[in-house]
């Protein structure tokens, strides 16, 4: 993975690192999700607690409830959560440092702080927090509910779409940039053209991809062309074009030309008819990509990379092979950030970026 590149890249193509701030789409709120919103509620007082979880459920919303802010702390990290609802006074300490916690980790997932206490630097302090809203005691259904929603509205967002050959193809070339979809609220889809057979177990590789689906709260498909023997023909083209008609696609990684593995190849041309009427078109590496691959785009994903890593993982079947070696990924993308700046960076090839 490291040795592939062409000397410098910067030597032919302009260098452009992208950060979240200038991310090849425009950002967005978390997206509404079929299966409701998840809410994180932080309740020491039981009575209460039971009222507000009847509220969430009734207005189809999923809680998991906690008592304390050492069990929050725990908690808040995880992106399984859409919201949190948390009280300021708990037994063991502050509402406010969940909240802190919860924003510094995912700044766009709304939080809001309810409180018996009328204090006006209490308000400060939790607006300094980044916090979303300030709730006073006693909470009434309606207006808990009401602004709650209103800071789970979804806004206009982009939709990604990630095709790999193979299961574990887009987790190895696009992790990171994926995570950063998913944190600022965009719809992901990952095509899988092919079951992984000569690889594995193709029911195991199946549920291998989609734990890692899960974890970027992405669709998965998953194709049924034949493992290392894909055509760039119509029935690659069609899968690839359902895929952008499903997800609606305005943005679409996809296996780069200059590569060892006839899949890859394959894929990488029928994608290019297939998205023909799609915006942005980036092409990402794979371990068997050649010395050809020549990327002049460069993602920091240097607080991502353990997300990235926690992805891969999720391929376990797949765990001996020496290009998914943890010491190698996190080298790659060491490797390709010198042309960034000197940060962890994935690389890609445009096709087309309209964004």
């Amino acid at each position: 993975m490291q040795g592939s590149g062409s000397g410098s890249p910067a030597d032919d193509h302009p260098t452009l690192i992208l950060s979240e701030s200038q991310f090849p789409v425009k950002l967005g709120l978390p997206s509404v999700y079929p299966s409701g919103h998840r809410v994180l509620l932080v309740e020491d007082d039981m009575d209460q607690a039971a009222i507000v979880t009847r509220w969430l459920e009734r207005s189809g919303k999923s809680v998991t409830l906690v008592s304390s802010r050492h069990a929050a702390l725990e908690q808040v990290g995880s992106p399984d959560y859409d919201a949190v609802l948390c009280d300021l006074e708990l037994p063991d300490g502050s509402g406010l440092d969940v909240a802190k916690r919860s924003k510094s980790q995912w700044p766009r997932r709304p939080c809001i702080i309810v409180t018996a206490k009328g204090d006006l630097g209490l308000a400060v302090e939790a607006l300094r927090s980044k916090v979303d809203e300030f709730l006073p005691k006693p909470l009434t259904q309606r207006k808990l509910l009401s602004r709650l929603d209103d800071l789970l509205k979804p806004v206009e967002t982009e939709s990604i779409l990630a095709i790999g050959a193979h299961p574990d193809d887009v987790e190895i070339g696009i992790g990171g940039i994926l995570e950063r979809h998913r944190r600022a609220g965009h719809q992901i889809t990952i095509l899988t053209c092919t079951g992984g057979g000569s690889g594995g177990t193709a029911l195991r590789r199946a549920d291998e991809a989609q734990a890692a689906a899960r974890r970027l709260r992405a669709v998965l498909q998953m194709g049924e062309l034949p493992d290392t023997a894909v055509s760039d023909g119509h029935e690659t083209i069609a899968l690839i074009e359902k895929a952008i008609r499903d997800s609606k696609a305005t943005t679409v990684y996809t296996h780069s030309l200059h590569d060892m593995h006839q899949d890859h190849r394959a894929v990488h041309r029928a994608t290019l008819v297939a998205a023909r009427g799609v915006p942005n078109v980036f092409c990402y590496q794979a371990p068997s990509t050649t010395t050809d691959f020549n990327p002049s785009h460069f993602v920091d994903i240097g607080d991502l990379v353990e997300a990235k890593m926690d992805l891969i993982r999720c391929h376990e079947s797949q765990a001996e092979r020496p290009y998914l070696a943890d010491d190698l990924v996190r080298s790659t993308a060491r490797y390709w950030g010198r042309f960034a700046g000197y940060v962890h960076a994935e690389p890609l090839e445009v096709i087309r970026s309209k964004g």
